[in-house]
């Protein structure tokens, strides 16, 4: 755990119990010299929002944990299906088209899993989805592995997507809603980490079935194994704080936040903050104000313009991290590889150093997450994306074999430098807490919709002409790059009441960061109150 932290969250739990032993040693010495202390407090508790007692890191720990889990298993079957799909088309005697919509159906079952997100998270709560999606997971694995025809293999592969829509949707909404502001930004993203080490973990899994005879069912079932893990870790996690507070548990929402942010003097302005915008939110709702079918009460969330422009960057963003190519090459690269000329044992490994430096990219991104901002990092990846995936589609028209394992490799450290990682966390962040579940749901349904829509229509070219996708790609993310520097706010440093602002104000404003007090985070203190 503390290795992750180095590379997600900087000091980690070993800091945080050294923060608190500090804190400790300057009660002590305030004892006997006020003045000693207070010099010691102006270096380790500048800020008290940063400090950390030791079960808040034990806190954050299994938070970055059980989270993570979830997206494993989301990256491992993506990756798998690169190899396993392949092969199960050999050994079940699909056509290309059966192919294709076994590995389009879960994206697409994942699609029709956010529509029921929101409602479910409104009733269970935000752990009791998660662990239905634990359930579906080793359900769906178990399925998949003893799968017999095609039929079959779908249907396994739809509670798959089950439980992976309703993952997508709701763990970065938990992390979002428990995690503290400081570190927000670095956990969210970290659950793109955890997609990419589950791909490589899938790229290893391929590697090991191709030398046990193209040994598809157990490299497809072998996912049983965290979604178990997954099922233990969630008893030893709070519920989220802000889903408390809404349903009017005070007390236990003060509880859950307290173990995450302490309990110091901005940590307590946040929490005030938190119930009062609770209150408002679930008077308006006992009201009936909100008490609309699931059909008009989006349409009418369409009429708000503030909301408007929220969910319009939530929903750009989740285009641009589909619309860029990431699937086509995730799901199909070792028959990318193999129809540049590659044979197929070298196409397998070729996709695992892919993988890795597409996780590489995301470790770049772990770091600057919280540092250069969201923004900065969406449209850089977005503009280094686009030469990249252009780059890939003349190696398949010039016929270099090298010069496509180059350019995709490029393609992917780029991709997990910002597209990869910022639209799970901008969503997360951006939405009113009355409209945040149903207003994400719409954004990751678009994300899985266009996920499986390119899934099943890329295996129809793969062999004739994917350079002609590759293009297309190149050219939707140099728009977006564009797009995002002129529309998209900057989140960073933000309480989620505080992001909530941006979007009333002039979008020029907003988009430069300066309403939201970006270079100065005290601005924003002063101006809250006023809303």
């Amino acid at each position: 755990l503390q290795f992750l932290y180095l590379i997600g969250l900087g000091e980690g739990p070993l800091g945080m119990l050294m923060e608190h032993e500090e804190a400790q040693e300057m009660r002590a010495v305030g004892e006997e010299d006020p003045d000693q202390a207070s010099a010691l407090s102006m270096g380790i508790l500048e800020d008290s929002t940063q400090g950390a007692d030791a079960a808040d890191a034990l806190q954050v720990c299994l938070l970055t944990a059980g989270s993570a889990l979830g997206f494993v298993l989301f990256g491992y079957d993506t990756g798998v299906v690169s190899g396993a799909s392949k092969w199960a088309q050999e050994d079940l005697n699909m056509t290309d088209f059966e192919r294709g919509a076994a590995v389009a159906v879960t994206p697409w079952a994942a699609a029709v899993a956010t529509l029921f997100a929101a409602a479910s998270n409104g009733r269970f709560g935000r752990k009791g989805t998660m662990r239905g999606c634990g359930v579906l997971y080793a359900v769906g694995a178990f399925l998949v592995a003893v799968s017999n025809g095609f039929i079959t293999l779908t249907c396994a592969r739809v509670v798959l997507g089950l439980a992976i829509g309703l993952a997508t949707t709701t763990i970065p909404l938990y992390v979002a809603e428990s995690a503290p502001r400081a570190h927000r930004g670095r956990i969210v993203t970290f659950n793109d980490f955890a997609v990419v080490f589950g791909q490589v973990l899938a790229g290893l899994a391929n590697i090991i079935g191709e030398g046990q005879g193209r040994a598809w069912r157990w490299t497809m079932g072998v996912a049983v194994v965290p979604a178990v893990l997954q099922l233990c870790v969630l008893p030893l996690l709070s519920e989220s704080p802000r889903w408390l507070a809404l349903k009017g548990f005070k007390e236990e929402a003060k509880a859950a936040f307290e173990k995450m942010n302490g309990k110091g003097a901005g940590a307590k302005v946040e929490l005030l903050e938190m119930m009062l915008i609770a209150d408002h939110e679930r008077e308006r709702e006992e009201k009936g104000v909100t008490c609309l079918s699931r059909v008009g009460a989006l349409c009418g969330m369409w009429h708000d313009a503030p909301l408007r422009r929220a969910m319009t960057v939530g929903v750009f963003l989740m285009v641009m991290n589909q619309a860029s190519g990431i699937n086509t090459v995730m799901y199909y690269s070792t028959s990318i590889l193999m129809a540049a000329g590659f044979d197929e044992e070298t196409a397998v490994w070729g996709a695992l150093l892919c993988d890795i430096t597409q996780l590489l990219g995301v470790s770049v991104s772990l770091y600057l997450m919280d540092i250069s901002g969201r923004r900065t990092l969406a449209r850089t990846s977005a503009f280094a994306v686009s030469p990249s995936i252009f780059a890939l589609g003349m190696a398949f028209w010039a016929g270099q074999k090298v010069m496509a394992v180059v350019a995709m490799a490029a393609y992917l450290f780029s991709f997990g430098l910002g597209l990869s990682g910022v639209p799970w966390t901008v969503n997360a962040e951006i939405y009113p807490l009355e409209h945040r579940t149903a207003a994400q749901s719409q954004a990751i349904f678009t994300n899985w919709f266009l996920n499986g829509s390119i899934a099943l229509l890329f295996p129809l070219f793969v062999d004739s002409a994917p350079e002609a996708f590759f293009f297309l790609f190149a050219a939707v993310a140099g728009f977006g790059g564009w797009w995002i520097t002129t529309y998209v706010p900057e989140t960073n440093g933000l309480s989620l009441e505080a992001i909530e602002s941006l979007f009333r104000v002039p979008l020029r404003t907003a988009a430069n960061g300066e309403a939201a007090g970006h270079n100065d985070q005290r601005s924003w203190d002063s101006d809250d109150t006023g809303l």
